[in-house]
């Protein structure tokens, strides 16, 4: 491949990489908040002082959440889902073969379009 390292492409690439990294921390945002917020007093995150930092460092909310039998049967519930699922996927997905494979116009040999198990 060719690259063009004109001065135009070389700004588009700049501002490009300025964009996407704009956007990323943007999208981090909500999260650090979410775990600051988690971390802080009671106190101080109903007079909204938290921000990006914890204010009244504390384990508390976590510690409620440890004590928590419900908890602990859903987040199992949810393991489980997680693991059938990718079972699942890689069971119809990856080995079968026969249901990836297609057959060229071109030529007579068959490709693999899956990618995952299949040998060409």
């Amino acid at each position: 491949m060719v690259r063009n390292n004109s001065l135009g492409s070389r700004m588009f690439d700049y501002g490009l990489i300025a964009v996407v990294t704009l956007i990323s921390l943007t999208s981090l945002f909500p999260i650090i908040h979410n775990l600051a917020v988690s971390l802080s007093s009671p106190a101080m995150v109903t007079g909204g002082f938290v921000t990006v930092y914890p204010k009244g460092f504390t384990f508390s909310s976590y510690l409620k959440l440890m004590e928590d039998a419900v908890f602990f049967r859903t987040f199992g519930i949810s393991v489980q889902r997680v693991v059938i699922t990718t079972i699942l996927s890689f069971l119809f997905h990856c080995l079968w073969p026969t249901r990836c494979r297609v057959r060229s116009r071109s030529s007579s040999s068959e490709t693999c379009i899956c990618g995952c198990l299949c040998s060409s």
